[in-house]
């Protein structure tokens, strides 16, 4: 048998030229189809041997071509780690390269974890338009439809329950893992969003802030109502509903560490939440009674301007039938003793009760927003601590971690 080959590096040249064409759908990965038959090479051969000769030999040439593609990606796009970006190695550009390689040779899912962790870098550093550019480019195609899970990485089957991660001594379970089934445009529009509120923070601040180091948080919170005292004070509540959404995330079920007591939990939630997950669009993840801690460290320390007494009276409030909905849950309530304006948190939404026709029975009383809040849970565990939002129901449902709404 003898065969009269064209040029291998024309062969390889033609398939690259092939993979660099715009992508539209996420390829399962870099491949060359081998011809079939003979005849698929037309008048480049002179054949001659078996079916079976001929089979193998193309096979070859498939698994070359596919290699010298590769291998070509990474010289024209060396790898872009969140490193490179803190050295100041690479810039956007070079990300952006990166990515379009890895999805042109049918990677789109490293192609869009690149733009995350990069994008990731720059927002830490305080870099938004940087970042910005990474991420708006995971709104476009290959990447917007391309599909992806942002709990991936935090899923532990070998702990316990087959879907929980432990951290510390909080116990995480993920309901199911299809609820952090996204795609890298959805993640790309929650990383914008992140930045914007960074950047909004980094302005009020005059230095660029963790959001999960609340230290830092509650002291951008003191300056926004500052910023807006009195009935201005719906700002304050509408910037921290936007927090919550922007870095936060319910993942089923958080058991917190028994070790704190429930009343020690808000001022030690720093801590505690150092221990919690997050997902890859950088929430992180905590339930009901979490938002419950975090509202009362973050929002009951603000001050009056004067500095003498604190702005908001911060309540808890749980049963197992809330606003009309069965399972175990808390909320919080926000009594602005300023304004007289009341709010309830319930887990990242902030609700304006102000107007609600019971709040206008004693003129929007702390006294009657504290029987308000006894209306909307539907039982009489309302308190100014954790601990008295805990109907023993809900106690007893925490004990199981697939059963605590």
């Amino acid at each position: 048998m003898s065969f009269t080959l064209p040029s291998f590096s024309s062969a390889v040249d033609a398939a690259k030229k092939a993979l660099s064409a715009p992508t539209t759908q996420p390829q399962a990965g870099p491949t060359v189809t081998a011809p079939a038959t003979r005849a698929a090479f037309g008048d480049f051969f002179d054949l001659g041997g078996s079916d079976a000769e001929f089979k193998k030999w193309a096979g070859d040439i498939q698994r070359k071509v596919g290699e010298r593609i590769q291998q070509d990606v990474s010289n024209k796009a060396p790898g872009v780690t969140a490193e490179d970006v803190k050295a100041g190695r690479a810039g956007p550009a070079d990300v952006v390269l990166r990515a379009n390689a890895l999805a042109a040779a049918g990677d789109v899912e490293n192609g869009g974890r690149t733009l995350t962790q990069a994008g990731d870098a720059f927002m830490k550093a305080g870099k938004y338009r940087e970042a910005e550019q990474c991420f708006a480019k995971m709104k476009e195609p290959p990447f917007a439809e391309a599909k992806t899970n942002a709990a991936r990485d935090v899923d532990n089957p070998a702990s316990k329950g087959g879907n929980s991660t432990m951290m510390g001594s909080n116990t995480t379970g993920v309901m199911g893992k299809e609820k952090f089934d996204t795609t890298f445009g959805k993640e790309g529009e929650v990383k914008l969003a992140q930045c914007k509120q960074l950047e909004d923070m980094q302005k009020v601040m005059g230095r660029p802030i963790d959001p999960h180091n609340l230290s830092d948080v509650k002291a951008y919170f003191q300056k926004v109502s500052d910023q807006n005292p009195g009935q201005k004070g719906t700002a304050v509540t509408d910037e921290y509903q936007r927090y919550m959404k922007n870095f936060y995330v319910h993942p089923g079920s958080v058991r917190w560490d028994d070790a704190v007591a429930k009343n020690d939990r808000p001022a030690k939630f720093n801590d505690l939440l150092k221990n919690q997950p997050t997902d890859d669009t950088g929430r992180k993840m905590v339930n009901c009674e979490g938002y419950m801690y975090m509202t009362k460290d973050i929002l009951g320390g603000i001050k009056t301007p004067d500095g003498r007494s604190n702005r908001y009276e911060i309540y808890q409030a749980g049963g197992v039938l809330v606003n009309g909905k069965p399972g175990g849950h808390v909320v919080s309530g926000i009594y602005d003793k300023t304004s007289k304006q009341s709010f309830i948190a319930n887990n990242d939404n902030v609700e304006n009760t102000t107007q609600q026709p019971l709040m206008k029975l004693d003129g929007n009383s702390e006294r009657v927003f504290a029987r308000y809040l006894h209306e909307y849970v539907r039982s009489p565990f309302v308190g100014k601590n954790p601990a008295d939002a805990y109907d023993p129901r809900i106690e007893e449902k925490t004990k199981d971690l697939t059963k605590l709404d």
